[in-house]
């Protein structure tokens, strides 16, 4: 079995959002066309795709079908597959870093100094924490040909 094309009519018609979306859409399914997939994720995706050129909706409508459609897809792939696309885990780790990390260290700042005003010097403590560890996950995924070569 492998993923059927998306069919977009009227492409030139599109906005220039919708056009990128389109673009990314179709650069998703490529790199799942070269994975070996089960085949409920594969029927999963074919499913997303066959509503997305069943769509009627007019060119400029489009683009929330395909980016809803996309992200059930990314989420289905990482749950059943752990694949992920590129900067996932630095994107992730690096919010996660921001509030598990920097408030309690900007806490701290605040109180040695007792002045709650520099709360925010810990939010940059943090992020780089959190990317830290993100990057060293992303390389991680990347080695063990997880990573899908798309940047979302």
């Amino acid at each position: 079995m492998s993923l059927k094309p998306l069919q977009v009519r009227n492409r030139e018609n599109l906005s220039v959002k919708a056009i990128k979306a389109v673009a990314v859409f179709e650069k998703l399914l490529g790199e799942l066309s070269k994975r070996a997939m089960p085949e409920s994720t594969e029927t999963f995706v074919n499913e997303l795709i066959e509503r997305i050129n069943a769509t009627v909706l007019p060119e400029n409508q489009l683009l929330k079908p395909i980016a809803k459609s996309q992200a059930q897809i990314l989420q289905q792939v990482k749950k059943e597959l752990k694949w992920v696309p590129k900067n996932h885990y630095r994107v992730l780790f690096t919010l996660f870093g921001m509030s598990a990390f920097g408030i309690p260290i900007g806490v701290a700042i605040g109180t040695l100094a007792n002045n709650m005003g520099l709360l925010g010097l810990g939010f940059p403590f943090g992020m780089s924490i959190g990317f830290a560890i993100g990057h060293v996950k992303d390389e991680k995924a990347a080695a063990e040909n997880r990573q899908l070569d798309l940047n979302v």
